[in-house]
């Protein structure tokens, strides 16, 4: 009986796999995948300095799901490259839109692996905003340290050549993968942002403080600007204003939201 049970839980995960990466090939081909976007907040001034775009799911009886619904699966079927290109036309569509209201913050769109290391990324780019008449230097590209790792020399070519275009690059996720200070000094990059692991100890854990501090000071030396994760708490806040990070972004002031409640962000400032 156990050895059944064993067994029907291993078809159940199994069908709902299959159920998952159907799900997905479906969804986009229906139009169901679309880009939200979390505010990034100065800490100096409390003004929004930057959009994440972050893509959601409105896969038809599951409601909206967010992108820990479904990223690994579609990064393993080979269907994260056209989520990034839908979240890139998306954001500078609507960057397009708003720069005739307002000052623009930066636009952060995450650049699957297969795109970083493939071909196209860069011609796409200065395409989409060629066609919505968008300076691309708007633009903040977002990759992870495990993706660059994949082809050193290949990214690093690509990323120079994109920002020689005035596109920025962000390093995201910094400090959970495996690339050595010399390389980073290498990098073509602008800003590290400092994954939510280490902020949610920020608090409580002085080992995740002293890591902060370290990053931020390393940020300082290399002239990068430095972006916190995940802040859900005001004395989050605190510390990292007292560490010398620069801005930040998290629940504490806003999640991820649709295209059209982003413009009213934009006219306000949060407590800092």
């Amino acid at each position: 009986l156990a050895n059944d049970e064993l067994d029907e839980e291993g078809h159940q995960l199994l069908r709902n796999r299959l159920d998952l990466e159907m799900g997905i090939r479906n969804g986009l081909e229906r139009g169901e995948f679309v880009a939200w976007f979390q505010p990034e907040f100065d800490l100096r001034d409390g003004s929004v300095v930057g959009l994440e775009a972050l893509m959601r799911w409105r896969r038809p009886g599951f409601g909206t799901v967010p992108a820990a619904g479904f990223i690994d699966i579609a990064e393993e079927i080979g269907a994260a490259t056209n989520l990034s290109r839908i979240a890139l036309e998306q954001s500078i569509e609507l960057a397009s839109e708003l720069g005739a209201k307002a000052k623009l913050p930066k636009i952060r769109i995450n650049i699957a692996p297969s795109q970083l290391h493939g071909d196209g990324l860069e011609t796409q780019l200065l395409a989409t905003a060629a066609r919505h008449g968008l300076r691309p230097e708007v633009l903040c590209l977002e990759v992870t340290e495990r993706s660059v790792m994949v082809d050193v020399k290949q990214a690093t070519t690509l990323l120079s050549r994109i920002r020689a275009h005035g596109i920025e690059v962000a390093l995201d996720d910094f400090g959970t993968g495996y690339s050595s200070l010399a390389l980073l000094r290498r990098l073509p990059i602008d800003t590290l942002k400092i994954d939510r692991s280490f902020v949610e100890g920020l608090v409580v854990d002085s080992a995740d403080r002293e890591i902060v501090r370290t990053i931020v000071n390393l940020a300082n030396a290399l002239d990068l600007d430095v972006v916190a994760e995940g802040v859900e708490e005001a004395e989050q806040v605190a510390i990292l204003r007292d560490i010398g990070c620069s801005s930040a972004q998290g629940w504490l002031w806003s999640p991820a939201v649709e295209a059209n409640a982003v413009g009213p962000l934009l006219d306000q400032s949060v407590a800092v």
